[in-house]
C-alpha cells in the first residue's frame, strides 16, 4: 500500500495542489505554503497505488461544491388564492386555469364554496385566466361523492383566446376574484 500524505497540509482537491505549488517526490504529496481547507482536514490520502485513491479523491472534490448548491434560486413566484361568482353566487365547481404566452400553465378546482388555491406558487408574469366547468367522469371512474349542479359558464371565459380576464402574478400574496355575468 502506499504511503499516507503528511502533516496537517494534507488536501483533498487536487486542483487545489495543481495550483500551490506541490512538489511530488518518493510518491508522497506535500504543500509548499498553503493550508487544507477545513472540509478537507478530516480526509487522508494514500498515493502510490497506482493513482486510484487520488482519482476517488478528485471525484470526491468535484462533488463537495455541488452538494451545497450555486446559490441560485428559480424564478421568483407567489401563491395564487380567490372566488369565482357567476351571477353573483359562488361558483360550486369546475376549475380556473392560469397560462401565459411562454405556455405555462396551472389549474385549480374550485371548492363548493366559490373558493380555490393553486396548490404550487405560481411563476411571476401576465397570465389568461379562463374558467372551466368540471371535467365529466371518466368511463369507469366512481360517481362522485356528491353530485354538484354543472354550472353554465359562458364560453367566454372558457378560451384563452376570448377570456377577458388575467392576471399580474407578483411574488408576494396573489388574490384574484373573478366575477363572471351570464
Amino acid at each position: 500500500m502506499g504511503k499516507l500524505l503528511e502533516s496537517s497540509e494534507s488536501l483533498v482537491s487536487l486542483a487545489f495542489l495543481k495550483r500551490s505549488n506541490t512538489r511530488l517526490d518518493d510518491n508522497r504529496v506535500k504543500l509548499n505554503s498553503r493550508p487544507a481547507p477545513a472540509y478537507a482536514k478530516s480526509f487522508h490520502l494514500s498515493v502510490g497505488n497506482g493513482g486510484k485513491s487520488a482519482l476517488v479523491l478528485f471525484a470526491l472534490a468535484l462533488l463537495i461544491p455541488s452538494s451545497q448548491g450555486c446559490g441560485e434560486s428559480g424564478p421568483a413566484t407567489g401563491p395564487v388564492v380567490g372566488v369565482v361568482t357567476l351571477d353573483g353566487e359562488p361558483l360550486q365547481s369546475g376549475s380556473v386555469r392560469l397560462s401565459n404566452a411562454e405556455g405555462y400553465g396551472a389549474i385549480a378546482n374550485v371548492q363548493e364554496d366559490g373558493s380555490f388555491r393553486f396548490e404550487t406558487d405560481i411563476e411571476v408574469g401576465t397570465y389568461t385566466v379562463t374558467v372551466l366547468p368540471p371535467e365529466p367522469p371518466a368511463p369507469g371512474d366512481p360517481p362522485p361523492e356528491k353530485k354538484l349542479p354543472r354550472p353554465d359558464i359562458p364560453r367566454l371565459y372558457q378560451s384563452e383566446q376570448s377570456s377577458p380576464l388575467t392576471i399580474e402574478v407578483t411574488d408576494s400574496s396573489n388574490e384574484l376574484n373573478i366575477t363572471l355575468e351570464k
